[in-house]
């Protein structure tokens, strides 16, 4: 039995982030239902989450845009 157990630290904005990717691949889902098969139902979610990253790291990290958290959510992040 192992002494420790693994950490993973999870992040308010990490799970806000996956809440986003998840609503776009469910957005999409909605959009084509009955009208596509199960494998590419999987293949466009597939591809919608890897591309949704992408998009977030280039206009974060790259274009250097951020916007404000909703007033909601500022008191998390911002810790006050």
């Amino acid at each position: 039995m192992p002494t420790s157990l693994p950490f993973t630290a999870v992040f308010v904005v990490s799970i806000i982030g996956a809440d986003f990717a998840a609503a776009v691949v469910l957005i999409s889902f909605g959009a084509v239902l009955g009208k596509v098969s199960a494998m590419q139902l999987l293949l466009m979610a597939l591809m919608e989450v890897v591309l949704f990253q992408a998009n977030q790291f280039v206009v974060i990290n790259k274009l250097q845009v951020l916007t404000p958290p909703p007033s909601s959510l500022r008191s998390i992040v911002d810790g006050s």
